[in-house]
């Protein structure tokens, strides 16, 4: 006979096998995306410095649906993107100084030189998979919340 497990034992479970993993209660995304149906979380690498962002993810065949990379620009400008050398279809979202999209370019064509560029001065850049703005409801006027834009903690550092 198979005896049925209360809640507590269920959250004893569940616990161990947490801390057995070595898993986190912490979130774990670092760019929340704030849309009309709720909130849409992201695990970004940041391309920081120029060569970062020279190479941004160029020769990438694939992209998790979480991943991307945000590229800070300092100090704020216009800014042209292009998918030379990019091997997958990106959404490429760029965001103004008060961390607002103002533009978005859904599947820019893989391998493409065509220049995307943002039409005014924006504090970043956003890189997804291809469809995701779609798919998730991303929009011109939706919030983003980043370390990077000085809205959200920084994630902490494995020690």
């Amino acid at each position: 006979v198979e005896r049925s497990r209360g809640l507590g034992d269920v959250y004893k479970r569940q616990a161990l096998c947490l801390l057995l993993l070595g898993c986190s209660a912490e979130k774990d995304y670092n760019t929340a995306i704030i849309t009309a149906k709720g909130e849409v979380h992201y695990n970004l690498e940041t391309a920081a410095t120029p060569e970062q962002q020279a190479k941004g993810l160029m020769n990438r065949t694939s992209l998790s649906k979480d991943g991307g990379m945000i590229f800070v620009i300092n100090p704020i400008r216009r800014v042209t993107m292009w998918m030379k050398d990019t091997k997958i279809p990106l959404d490429i979202i760029f965001i103004n100084p008060e961390a607002k999209i103002v533009k978005i370019v859904e599947n820019a064509t893989p391998m493409s030189e065509e220049h995307l560029v943002s039409a005014e001065p924006v504090r970043a850049v956003i890189e997804i998979s291809g469809g995701s703005a779609q798919k998730y409801g991303i929009k011109v006027g939706d919030k983003v919340k980043n370390a990077a834009l000085g809205n959200m903690p920084a994630p902490k550092k494995e020690q």
